[in-house]
């Protein structure tokens, strides 16, 4: 995996709202860093890659919670991040109440 540790370390620091990966060249290793991720950690994940449809798939199902292309238009990306925080942030607030 492409340094966990590292990353774990930095969100611990930054405490992100969410995650961007970027699909690394073995797909199997892209699912791998999702799932330990995800084991960890609790933010939306939105991975960007080649658009493959067997790539979207097994990504999104070892946990990340976007897929988008790299060739996708910054307004697409950005408004799926949008939808992605809001949603994060109605699940934060029905986690708090008693």
């Amino acid at each position: 995996m492409r340094n966990l540790q590292g990353g774990l370390w930095l969100i611990q620091r930054e405490k992100p709202s969410l995650m961007i990966l970027a699909e690394a060249e073995n797909i199997a290793e892209s699912e791998a860093e999702l799932r330990a991720l995800k084991a960890v950690v609790r933010l939306p994940v939105v991975l960007l890659g080649s658009g493959e449809q067997s790539a979207i798939v097994r990504t999104l199902l070892a946990g990340a919670d976007a897929y988008l292309p790299w060739s996708s238009e910054p307004a697409l990306l950005l408004s799926h991040l949008r939808a992605l925080l809001r949603r994060a942030t109605a699940q934060a607030k029905s986690y708090s109440i008693a």
